[in-house]
């Protein structure tokens, strides 16, 4: 009697579990990608541009409406700020929405910049003024180091890590850096961007590093850890994070259901 309760408790465990992987495998998919961080930049920029306009305009806030943008990395999903009167549209948007040739370049310039000079001068693509430019850029910059630096939550359901190559131009030439990335999910099955580093390439050592900072910005337990099967990374898994089980899936399982390249995908007011 009681082996065949065992079993069963046994079972029981192996199903729960299952069921948790599955649910992980659902809302992750669509990967990691560098869209939720340029979701964050544009938000950042927006509510700022909005705070600017409603200084010398007389205005209001109305909250926000959502729009997708469709770029390389996937399909933002921004909340658009609106006034009252309706005469605000944020500048850092491209024109209608539209995904113009170089957008996707600078979203990814916005993202590697490590001081608020850099930002500012990726910024002088948008027609802000001087002061607006001041303004955006600070906003943005300070995010994007909080992202770097913040404190994070000690237990997670799951972590979802994975490296984005980009391309950045520096002494007028491009030059490609490995963009390190961190998705938490928490118990509730809610998403967040934990963090991001920016290396020359991707290898062990810079693994090694960015999940080290993780831990020492404060994430302890971690039920689940998903990633790539990149060779060793398991074994740097193993050491930063060893109560961890570590989930490898690949790029086809990760954007099942996801929108992909060409697919339409429909606006929400």
């Amino acid at each position: 009697m009681a082996k065949n309760k065992n079993n069963q408790e046994g079972d029981n465990i192996m199903k729960l579990n299952e069921e948790v992987l599955e649910k992980i495998k659902r809302i992750m998919r669509g990967g990691v990608s560098l869209r939720e961080i340029e979701e964050i930049v544009l938000q950042e920029a927006m509510m700022e541009e909005r705070e600017a306009y409603l200084e010398v305009e007389d205005d209001d806030k109305n909250g926000t409406y959502f729009r997708y943008l469709r770029t390389e990395e996937g399909v933002l999903r921004l909340r658009v700020p609106r006034t009252r009167k309706g005469g605000f549209r944020p500048k850092i948007l491209p024109e209608k929405y539209e995904r113009t040739s170089n957008y996707e370049e600078f979203l990814h310039e916005l993202i590697l910049s490590t001081t608020p000079v850099q930002v500012k001068s990726v910024l002088k693509e948008i027609p802000y003024s001087e002061a607006m430019m001041d303004r955006v850029a600070d906003r943005i910059f300070k995010k994007l180091n909080e992202l770097r630096t913040k404190e994070l939550p000690h237990d997670l359901l799951a972590l979802y890590v994975d490296v984005k190559f980009v391309k950045s131009r520096e002494n007028k030439s491009m030059a490609e850096r490995a963009v390190y990335v961190a998705i938490g999910l928490d118990p509730d099955g809610n998403k967040s961007v934990l963090g991001f580093d920016v290396k020359d390439r991707e290898d062990l050592d810079g693994w090694k590093s960015f999940l080290s900072g993780l831990a020492n910005r404060g994430l302890n337990k971690v039920d689940v850890v998903v990633s790539d099967n990149f060779p060793g990374l398991d074994k740097v898994i193993a050491t930063v994070f060893p109560s961890s089980f570590h989930l490898t899936l690949s790029s086809d399982e990760l954007n099942e259901g996801y929108p992909r390249k060409g697919e339409k995908v429909k606006s929400q007011n």
